[in-house]
């Protein structure tokens, strides 16, 4: 193990950022909203950039799902963007709405997956 290994150069570069966002934040709530919104809109983008992906990548496997399938499975991919989007909203108003908030996002992920294993079944 040395200090050239890329995961302690990682972990040394995250630890910095995280430093610097302490003291960003003690220093002034505004700059830290700021970056933290930007890194939001970045995470946003880099999961928008996945999905395209995935999507580009399985076209084929989508257009042979029955449409009932296909209808659950971009139901709930926008439902979950709905869900990312609005999560602020979710957060600040009860634990009670937090709660639902999770639950719901389940509740997507599993129809989600669901949809995922119907297409990799053989129907013979």
């Amino acid at each position: 193990m040395s200090l050239r290994d890329p995961l302690w150069r990682n972990l040394g570069i995250v630890a910095l950022v995280a430093v610097a966002l302490t003291a960003a934040g003690q220093g002034g709530s505004e700059l830290t909203s700021f970056l933290f919104l930007v890194f939001r809109v970045l995470f946003l983008l880099a999961l928008a950039g996945l999905a395209l992906t995935v999507w580009r990548q399985n076209r084929g496997t989508f257009g042979l799902m029955p449409l009932r399938t296909r209808i659950l499975l971009y139901g709930s991919v926008i439902g979950i963007v709905l869900l990312v989007v609005t999560a602020d909203l979710w957060a600040s108003s009860s634990p009670l709405a937090a709660l639902l908030f999770f639950a719901v996002l389940g509740g997507l992920g599993y129809i989600l997956y669901r949809c995922w294993q119907e297409s990799r079944r053989y129907y013979y």
